[in-house]
């Protein structure tokens, strides 16, 4: 089902985890040749999982969502006149897991002790950011067909389900949604993360504003975004700066669930291309990239060609993927390279902070897709903050060019 990479080791060769319905595995990258574990793996049906280090060890632990308590033995068949997948409210729901990674390549199933396992959900993809400033990372997962979760981390080791507290479990008109693909990212360059969840057409698109003192406010129709996408159906997503302006966009792959929609409602498609929301001043309207209409699932973003400017790849069911290099006619940005020193490797969490633009480093966020672990920065910055899991702080001069490498002082 999805994957996500991260330095479970800490020795510089980057690890993949696979998800799956029955089943998941870590693989363990031993200077290039992956090693299947037995580490980490979970029943039932897993969808989506990330990599964070939640408790500031140094060391990346692991969040996977699981979707529906369903079996192929117990499977029915919902719609009439045609039949289609029956809606996620015809089966229960099952808890997430949390995986303690206890370094030597070990992890301990900490999903009881740590809270994560005291609500039961329909998870279908994971987002990691600290959406509260308090130095631990928290964990957002979006639900299908029920209320999104938001696990508040207490920096002891638990977690807190405050999805509604913090303005984010349903939409505006307080309905629940079907929750597929989610992102934090600044979108407004205030300084704090952002979030958005998309969904499935006729529910627009959840874009949560973050207020500060752990609040959000939903902000899909004030931005323009709900109008964009209201016909549209969402699955990977993110909020980055593809057009190296300063102001960050938001790239979403785009697909109906239903492969026989068009019977059912004549206004619906399918089949449908990406889509880019460019961000001008706040506001966002959507940009023909003249790609094709595809049934669009994940989507993984980086700077494929180092040139400066992020790239994506887009995963279509039935098809091979779209690999879409980044044309627009913008001078590059920096790609920032982290390497954590008392912190994870990866420098997974790590805020970075150039001028206006704020940008948490990690591979999570989308929809089953890993993205490159390395910061995107536009212009050319001359100097960096950086703001390390656990709090040290460290300022950057930088060099001028597309690449540049960052080491935690120690």
């Amino acid at each position: 089902m999805g994957a996500a990479v991260g330095d479970i080791d800490n020795d510089g060769d980057p690890d993949l985890y696979v998800t799956g319905y029955g089943a998941n595995v870590l693989y363990r990258n031993d200077a290039g040749v992956f090693q299947p574990t037995t580490e980490a793996t979970a029943g039932g049906w897993a969808i989506s999982v990330a990599f964070l280090d939640y408790d500031n060890d140094g060391r990346l632990d692991l969040f996977v969502a699981r979707y529906l308590d369903w079996s192929v033995e117990r499977n029915i068949l919902c719609g009439t006149p045609f039949h289609a997948y029956c809606r996620p409210d015809k089966f229960n729901g099952v808890a997430n897991l949390l995986f303690h990674d206890e370094g030597a390549g070990r992890f301990r199933d900490v999903s009881e002790a740590s809270g994560i396992a005291a609500v039961t959900g329909k998870g279908m993809f994971v987002a990691v950011a600290d959406y509260d400033a308090d130095g631990f990372t928290d964990i957002f997962v979006a639900n299908d067909g029920m209320e999104q979760y938001l696990f508040h981390n207490q920096r002891n080791g638990t977690f807190a389900e405050r999805a509604l507290e913090a303005g984010v479990a349903l939409s505006d008109d307080a309905r629940t949604y079907a929750g597929m693909g989610a992102a934090f990212g600044d979108y407004d360059n205030n300084g704090r993360p952002d979030l958005i969840v998309t969904n499935l057409a006729l529910e627009k698109f959840a874009l949560y504003r973050n207020e500060g003192e752990g609040r959000f406010s939903y902000a899909s129709l004030a931005t323009g975004l709900g109008a964009a996408n209201a016909r549209s159906s969402g699955w990977g997503v993110g909020i980055d700066n593809f057009d190296n302006d300063g102001h960050k966009d938001i790239f979403a792959a785009h697909s109906h669930v239903l492969d026989n929609v068009e019977r059912i409602h004549t206004g619906l498609r399918y089949l449908e291309p990406p889509v880019l929301y460019r961000n001008i001043a706040g506001r966002f309207s959507a940009v023909d990239l003249r790609l094709p209409a595809v049934a669009g699932r994940g989507a993984a973003f980086g700077d494929l060609n180092n040139d400066g400017k992020l790239d994506a790849v887009v995963s279509v069911l039935g098809a091979g993927p779209l690999v879409l290099l980044n044309r627009a006619a913008a001078a590059p940005g920096v790609t920032l390279k982290l390497e954590g020193v008392r912190a994870n490797r990866d420098g997974a969490g790590a805020v970075v902070r150039a001028g206006s633009q704020t940008v948490v480093a990690g591979t999570s966020g989308s929809y089953l897709s890993a993205s490159d672990r390395r910061v995107h920065l536009s212009g050319q910055p001359a100097t960096v903050e950086i703001v390390w899991p656990g709090g040290k702080r460290q300022v950057e001069k930088l060099a001028p060019g597309t690449l540049v490498t960052v080491k935690e002082k120690e």
